[in-house]
């Protein structure tokens, strides 16, 4: 547990893995931009499948590197207030959006998107969710992914939080 303070000189005693780290999404955003990485790890689910959907385009790369490009340049309390300020609510009430994830959601993720790891990101794995993405052209991923979403729908309510909530 560290001291996290914010721009309005909030402070948060948090785990570090629950915050969103400047460098992760500097990098992400340089190296995996073009599939909207930078954007899922910054809880914008929705603006990183769009990412991934016109990646043919090749705007979501050039996007990915004007975006890191502003993360290293903005300041560190700016990108806390923009990106982590929500956890201060979060951490002070009993339950935290960011701690828990719905079984149902990781398993539409798995079922729709199993291919590309989208339920891996979402279920905080992010390591697997990159490597899902690099062999997704091998469609092992994409039945993996089915499998999983199935045991999602099977697993009971309670073994699904201790596991990943």
């Amino acid at each position: 547990m560290d001291d996290f303070i914010f721009y309005d000189g909030t402070t948060l005693n948090c785990p570090r893995h629950f915050r969103r780290e400047k460098a992760h999404a500097i990098l992400l955003a340089i190296f995996g931009g073009w599939a909207g990485l930078h954007k899922i790890y910054l809880g914008r689910t929705v603006q990183g499948v769009l990412y991934f959907l016109f990646c043919w385009t090749l705007l979501p790369a050039i996007f990915g590197i004007v975006e890191g490009i502003c993360y290293l340049f903005m300041s560190d309390w700016t990108f806390n207030y923009k990106y982590n300020y929500s956890l201060i609510k979060d951490f002070r009430s009993e339950t935290s959006y960011y701690l828990r994830r719905d079984k149902t959601s990781a398993a539409i993720f798995a079922l729709l998107l199993g291919s590309f790891g989208v339920h891996k990101f979402y279920l905080g794995k992010t390591i697997r969710g990159i490597l899902y993405l690099l062999f997704c052209w091998t469609f092992i991923p994409a039945v993996i992914g089915f499998i999983e979403g199935i045991c999602y729908l099977c697993m009971s309510e309670e073994s699904f939080n201790g596991k990943y909530n």
